[in-house]
């Protein structure tokens, strides 16, 4: 590839901009690297030639249910998109082109992968989205009424959606070569993984501290009644291997209504619940909290605090599963370290 092709880096998440910037740094990338921000994600200049973003994308409230407000958070979710997309096609020229995306349930990278300068796309590449890419994730016929909304707000939008029978990320296509995964051996077609990295974590652990990383969108998954119980079963596992020297520091998700999961670590804790409101991915600040103990469900910044930390640290990494869990996902959480609370 010559130095004036074009590479395009696809983010909707924090995570994906570090992953993008390891491979660039990784492959001694050249050429013009653009990075489509829709997020307005935290970036290091230095990895990119262009970087476009539109509209900040809104915040999904779990507490707003319904059919009117799943409409309207799409509808915007979506406008966003479509302004990102304008500010691509202005700044970027029509020349050939290397596709990094995330998902194929997502409206942006899915038009970009089956819609977008079709003729001048030379390669798409899949990067890690979390442990999606461990696991055989498809659209179950619960979900399809979501998708099919989807699909009608993006074409009224002029960004026209494809439906996938097959995997969400697209990792079952011939048009999908490789794919950018942290753990090949454990990835669905292992065949097309490459390595990709993971950072040092390194911090003293401070006895007293311990960190419960929440995963507040589960509430739009499981429903209200369902996510209390799963957070106070949660609790319940934490009372049972902390003690009352112990503050337990609360980390929302980024999307979600942290009231359901804080509201009750408050009723069993008491003052001894402290909230962080940092927006940060937990990995690029759990050095700077130093639990010695951190819990959650089935994060996959479980995963990443696990491999980054050093064995000396003695810091203890706990997951407890719901649901009907992957056992290829149970697997590599076990092996990587991370105890599995039943």
């Amino acid at each position: 590839m010559s130095n004036t092709e074009q590479h395009v880096f696809v983010s909707i998440a924090p995570s994906h901009n570090k992953n993008f910037e390891q491979i660039i740094a990784a492959k001694g990338l050249s050429g013009i690297k653009i990075l489509v921000n829709a997020g307005h994600y935290p970036f290091d200049e230095k990895f990119w030639s262009i970087v476009v973003a539109g509209d900040p994308m809104p915040m999904r409230n779990p507490s707003n249910r319904g059919i009117i407000k799943n409409v309207k958070f799409q509808v915007l979710k979506i406008k966003s998109y479509r302004s990102t997309l304008d500010t691509l096609k202005r700044r970027v020229p029509n020349s050939q082109w290397e596709l990094y995306y995330c998902n194929l349930e997502d409206v942006l990278n899915n038009y970009l992968f089956f819609r977008f300068r079709k003729k001048t796309l030379i390669k798409r590449t899949l990067v890690e989205d979390g442990i999606l890419n461990y696991y055989d994730y498809r659209i179950t016929r619960e979900r399809r009424r979501t998708f099919q909304l989807k699909k009608w707000v993006a074409y009224f939008f002029g960004m026209p959606y494809n439906i996938l029978n097959g995997q969400l990320s697209g990792i079952d296509l011939p048009e999908v070569p490789d794919q950018y995964v942290k753990f090949p051996e454990f990835a669905l077609y292992p065949e097309k993984a490459i390595p990709l990295g993971y950072n040092e974590i390194k911090y003293v652990a401070d006895k007293t501290k311990v960190l419960f990383i929440g995963q507040d969108v589960l509430e739009n998954v499981l429903g209200h009644a369902e996510y209390r119980n799963l957070v106070s079963s949660m609790i319940q596992q934490i009372q049972k291997l902390t003690s009352t020297e112990n503050t337990i520091y609360y980390k929302p998700h980024r999307n979600g209504n942290y009231h359901v999961a804080f509201g009750l670590l408050k009723e069993n804790f008491g003052n001894r619940v402290e909230l962080i409101q940092d927006k940060s991915p937990v990995e690029d600040i759990v050095d700077e909290i130093r639990a010695c103990k951190i819990f959650s469900f089935f994060s996959t910044a479980l995963v990443n605090i696990q491999m980054g930390l050093d064995k000396e640290q003695n810091v203890l990494v706990y997951s407890m599963p719901f649901g009907q869990v992957d056992k290829k996902v149970l697997k590599l959480f076990e092996h990587v370290g991370i105890k599995i609370l039943e």
